[in-house]
This record gives C-alpha cells, sequence and structure tokens, in this order.
C-alpha cells in the first residue's frame, strides 16, 4: 500500500510541475503578445507623425514584404557528354563507363 501511495505522489508532483511550467510558458507567450502589440501600435501612431522616416523594426524588411528573390545564377556550363554505343544513353565526358547498362565507352 505504501508503494502505490509513493507511485501516486510522485505522479502528482510530476503533474503539478508540468502545470506550472505551461503556466508559465503561456504567461510569458501573452506577455511578448502584448509588447508586440503595443510596439505595433506605437510605431503606427509614429508612423503618421513623421512619413519619411524608416527603420527595420516596423516590418519594413525584405522578409516581410515577401520580396525573397536571389540574385539570378548563372546557366550551368555545358559539358561535353558522349553517347553510349550499347544503350544510346548520355554519359558526361570524363565518363569511363556508361551510367546507365555499366558498358564501357571509348
Amino acid at each position: 500500500m505504501n508503494t502505490i501511495f509513493s507511485i501516486f505522489a510522485t505522479s502528482a508532483i510530476c503533474l503539478l510541475l508540468v502545470g506550472v511550467i505551461i503556466v508559465v510558458v503561456i504567461y510569458l507567450v501573452v506577455r511578448k503578445s502584448r509588447e508586440a502589440l503595443s510596439d505595433l501600435s506605437n510605431n503606427n501612431s509614429s508612423a503618421s507623425e513623421t512619413t519619411n522616416q524608416t527603420s527595420n523594426n516596423d516590418g519594413d524588411t525584405r522578409w516581410s514584404r515577401g520580396n525573397l528573390n536571389t540574385i539570378p545564377l548563372p546557366p550551368p556550363i555545358a559539358e561535353a557528354s558522349q553517347p553510349c554505343p550499347a544503350c544510346g544513353a548520355q554519359n558526361l565526358g570524363s565518363a569511363g563507363v556508361c551510367t546507365s547498362c555499366g558498358s564501357k565507352l571509348k
């Protein structure tokens, strides 16, 4: 009977600790959300006062605008290819055997 009580007490303590951790995490998330909302409202009111000022803190970044295009890559350099005499598959010029069938290339 004593072991059942100790197991119950241990699980109750573990559940209590998990509950406390969840409450702390929820509190921190809510507090951070309130700060973000107040910062957003402060930025909107200050933006109406100053029209020509921009900063990276108000969401004016490439990421927030969705402008994530990168610099175009140059076209790939065409490497010489040779057809396989057995199956006709294209292989790199430096290959000694066919990548498709394994036959020796000339």
